[in-house]
């Protein structure tokens, strides 16, 4: 276990998603010593910093910058899952031998109860919400926490043996589980699509970062995995704990799948029907994949057979993606930002069967943006790009290889923020129309992030 008391503890990256907020606090809780270090000012970090002084204890804030003495001269640095392993001040800690852990492995490193944890290149958080709320409505006590602007450490000093923590993880916060051996009793995997090839040298890469969600499991755990995912197929079968598949396409021996419209799950003999996928109130086949793989674990983590199916047709979804915001003069706008790949852009294009006005674009990942100018120049009425290096990738790709389309779809100046967006999306949109915010692309630059540039959308399409 780690033991902080009195101990020289270096927070990297304090942040506005509560990660570095909810681990600053857990170590002072604990009476470690604080040095907190982002290269964001004070003014950035205003509400962060408030929140960490709230405790009314002292801690060293170093902003604006990082030095190097903060890393090589302490007992323990706590990094930003965000944060590469070759950036220098880690360097200088690992060459002083001071240990380097992140928030989701001192969370699980103090945790006495079970991980669930969920992982995938897109569908993470609406399947860990949806897993969430069928746990806590069989009466089970769950922490929620990982990627999810919501730090576990809140809440694990009160947890038990008979606790759960459901946890969704990005790749970043997988790196941490190798160095420990640890992969979670039930491991969730939705998903395999290029994503982070600015921070990976390759999709083997970044799909070895995942894997270590299940790497080190052993026959006591379970494995649930997408079926209709190619990408996936050698990684099941590298698997050490029992494996559960989800299927949108196909029937499994051992899973949840469709049959015609029916939610069926299969385990050995037995076979349960959890209602029709019509009833679901979320739009598009890939969140009725991501329904299919919370009902998986659900049934692994014994919810009963109603509590699983009352919330999987109760539930609306979460903030940020394909959200219902409002209907104003007949148009309907859709917050959808955490569409940050172009995949995940293109399944939303295809969830909506009225006349689109999209907005997209954003910050350069390394991704091929072929197939969103495909399907850009084939679905939407209008499309809005952002000023940015996507946006102008975009453009070029639609002229050179969709002349016509790019004439009349593509909406002239690009623009410079979600204001000048948004005033372009109302002098376009007529009654039935739907505005949907769905960039395809990474948020910084423009925005803080991808909550940032969700809430400012929000937030103008709320005062219209």
């Amino acid at each position: 276990m780690i033991n902080v008391a009195n101990k020289r503890v270096t927070v990297m990256g304090l942040g506005l998603s509560a990660g570095g907020v909810g681990v600053a606090k857990w170590l002072l809780r604990h009476d470690a010593i604080v040095t907190v270090t982002d290269l964001k000012s004070e003014a950035q970090l205003s509400d962060s910093i408030a929140e960490v002084r709230s405790l009314g204890k002292p801690v060293e804030f170093v902003l604006g910058k990082h030095r190097v003495q903060d890393f090589n001269d302490t007992d323990l640095v706590i990094k930003n899952p965000g944060v590469p392993n070759d950036s220098q001040y880690i360097v200088a800690a690992k060459k002083a031998g001071v240990p380097i852990e992140t928030e989701i492995s001192v969370f699980i490193d103090q945790f006495p109860g079970q991980v669930v944890g969920v992982t995938g290149t897109k569908g993470k958080t609406t399947t860990t919400t949806l897993l969430h709320q069928m746990l806590v409505a069989s009466g089970r006590h769950v922490i929620l926490g990982g990627n999810l602007r919501k730090s576990p450490l809140d809440e694990v000093d009160a947890a038990s043996e008979n606790s759960l923590a459901v946890l969704e993880l990005s790749s970043f916060q997988l790196e941490s589980f190798k160095q420990h051996e640890f992969s979670p009793h039930v491991a969730l995997w939705t998903n395999l699509l290029p994503d982070h090839l600015n921070r990976y040298a390759d999709m083997q890469a970044y799909s070895d970062a995942k894997a270590n969600i299940m790497l080190f499991q052993d026959q006591h755990d379970y494995f649930i995995a997408n079926a209709d995912q190619p990408g996936l197929k050698k990684i099941i079968g590298q698997a050490r704990g029992h494996v559960f598949l989800f299927s949108t396409e196909k029937e499994l021996p051992q899973g949840a799948f469709v049959r015609g419209r029916e939610i069926i799950l299969k385990d050995g003999e037995a076979e349960l029907a959890l209602g029709v996928t019509k009833k679901l109130l979320l739009r598009g086949s890939h969140n009725v994949a991501n329904v299919l793989a919370a009902i998986a674990a659900a049934y692994i983590l014994k919810v009963p057979q109603k509590t699983i199916q009352e919330v999987a047709e109760t539930f609306k979804g979460v903030t940020n993606r394909l959200e219902f915001v409002r209907t104003h003069q007949g148009v309907t706008y859709i917050n959808d930002t955490a569409s940050t790949i172009p995949s995940s852009t293109i399944a939303a294009l295809n969830s909506f069967e009225q006349p689109l006005i999209c907005i997209v674009g954003g910050t350069e990942k390394n991704l091929p943006y072929q197939e969103l100018s495909d399907a850009l120049a084939r679905i939407p009425k209008k499309v809005i790009l952002f000023e940015s290096l996507v946006g102008h990738r975009i453009l070029e790709d639609m002229q050179a290889r969709y002349p016509q389309q790019a004439k009349e779809r593509l909406v002239a100046p690009l623009a410079a923020n979600m204001s000048e967006a948004l005033t372009q999306a109302r002098a376009l949109a007529e009654p039935g129309d739907v505005v949907l915010l769905s960039p395809g692309a990474a948020s910084f630059g423009m925005f803080d992030n991808e909550f940032d540039r969700g809430d400012q959308f929000t937030g103008a399409v709320k005062a219209l």
